[in-house]
């Protein structure tokens, strides 16, 4: 199966291959979902809960947390660390770049990204 990867994206959408896709996303290797969050305070254990299920599990999450980084919830921190799963939390475009680099490598990574309108 071919790999995830982020060509292009915008104030409001991300471009996976051939798909233009609005709003905020969820990545893992080989899939691509549409993610019910917009604002970084959203980001929270309840909003990651998919990466219980998901195998294998992801060791690194990228948080992608708009124009800007922004720290995540506390209680976000402790949940992906009760998973033993590393998170790096960057601006957008700087997490899209990492997810690529690392799923290329056959890292196991997932991502969250917000869009710039999620601000």
């Amino acid at each position: 199966r071919p790999r995830v990867a982020i060509s292009k994206y915008g104030k409001s959408f991300f471009v996976i291959g051939d798909d233009r896709i609005p709003g905020s996303i969820l990545l893992f290797p080989h899939l691509v979902m549409h993610w019910n969050v917009s604002a970084v305070k959203e980001i929270t254990p309840e909003s990651l809960t998919i990466l219980e299920y998901f195998i294998p599990k992801p060791r690194i999450l990228v948080i992608g947390t708009g124009f800007y980084a922004r720290s995540v919830p506390q209680e976000t921190r402790d949940y992906l660390r009760s998973l033993q799963i590393n998170s790096e939390v960057l601006d957008t475009p700087r997490a899209c770049s990492t997810f690529n680099i690392l799923n290329e490598e056959r890292r196991d990574v997932a991502a969250v990204l917000l869009t710039h309108q999620s601000e």
